[in-house]
């Protein structure tokens, strides 16, 4: 072979360079968020049971990004989009739901099962009003749980039927989609899809990168920041009396006016529960004109 052929290089390969791309964050950075996420997923998994009275699961799945024109114009028509501003930051957020998710939660809400054949069609004006308090609770949850990284707000959530509706201030801008895992009745699953725009998403990881970096710059100030907001995180807190036992044919013969006793001795703590968990012993009381509860002293030993 000659020389001047066996020194050759490899032609290179030229590809067309597209000038309205954004540079993509890392996944390690992006993988920062993850924690956070699975707290707002857990939050979104209680608040949607308690809307529609069945048992609801909701998993966080891959992290993708892609500019918001892109991705909107791959979502099918109709669709079920919601977005809603975060403040002070000011970038707007995205929740897209497939309609037979959207469906399968009007459904339930109407007393029915998501076995029920639904049609794929967008969703009427009193659907979109049953479906709003669903729509809330999943973005709501979410940005609580962000929250505690970095202090933000939610503003009115607007909801449409199409994609090409939504008005995004940045069409072109980068965005993180965070792939929800929703399981209905412990058979059905739907994939529902959130979008953070990059303006939100900086504060977040400035923030948390921040606080992986407290312990060598600051790290009482900042823990103890970490801490407080910690602190104040809602939690969910119930008291009760304990479940009693009734026959079928005591239960069918209740009628107005009957009296059902508690098996419980007059007097006796009940337990204040956090989470489903025991926490302490209260005794009913009252403050002012409501109903309350006084902390007392516990006497089971155990605790």
């Amino acid at each position: 072979m000659p020389e001047s052929l066996a020194t050759e290089e490899p032609a290179r390969q030229v590809r067309p360079y597209d000038f309205q791309r954004h540079e993509a964050m890392d996944r390690s950075r992006l993988r920062r968020l993850a924690p956070v996420l699975e707290v707002g997923a857990h939050r979104v998994t209680q608040s949607l049971t308690t809307i529609v009275r069945s048992a609801v699961r909701v998993e966080i799945c891959e992290l993708e990004q892609k500019r918001w024109e892109v991705y909107a114009n791959s979502l099918p028509e109709p669709s079920y989009i919601a977005t809603a501003v975060v403040a002070p930051i000011g970038g707007r957020i995205g929740l897209h739901i497939p309609l037979p998710l959207a469906q399968a939660v009007v459904e339930l809400r109407l007393g029915g099962s998501v076995s029920s054949v639904v049609p794929e069609r967008a969703l009427s004006e009193i659907e979109h009003r049953l479906f709003a308090e669903a729509a809330e609770a999943i973005v709501g949850q979410m940005i609580e749980a962000l929250s505690v990284v970095v202090p933000m707000s939610l503003g009115p959530l607007g909801a449409s039927n199409s994609a090409v509706l939504v008005q995004m201030p940045n069409p072109s801008e980068i965005c993180m989609l965070v792939n929800l895992k929703v399981t209905l009745e412990e058979r059905s699953e739907y994939e529902a899809m959130m979008t953070f725009p990059l303006s939100v998403l900086l504060g977040l990881l400035d923030a948390l990168e921040r606080i992986d970096n407290s312990e060598i710059s600051e790290p009482d100030s900042v823990g103890e920041e970490v801490r407080a907001r910690l602190l104040d995180a809602p939690l969910d807190v119930s008291v009760s009396f304990p479940e009693i036992v009734l026959s079928t044919d005591e239960l069918l013969s209740l009628t107005a006016g009957d009296v059902i006793s508690l098996q419980r001795p007059e007097g006796l703590p009940l337990r204040l529960t956090v989470g489903g968990k025991r926490f302490c012993d209260v005794v009913p009381t009252t403050k002012g004109k409501r109903l309350a509860c006084m902390v007392v002293e516990s006497k089971n030993k155990e605790d």
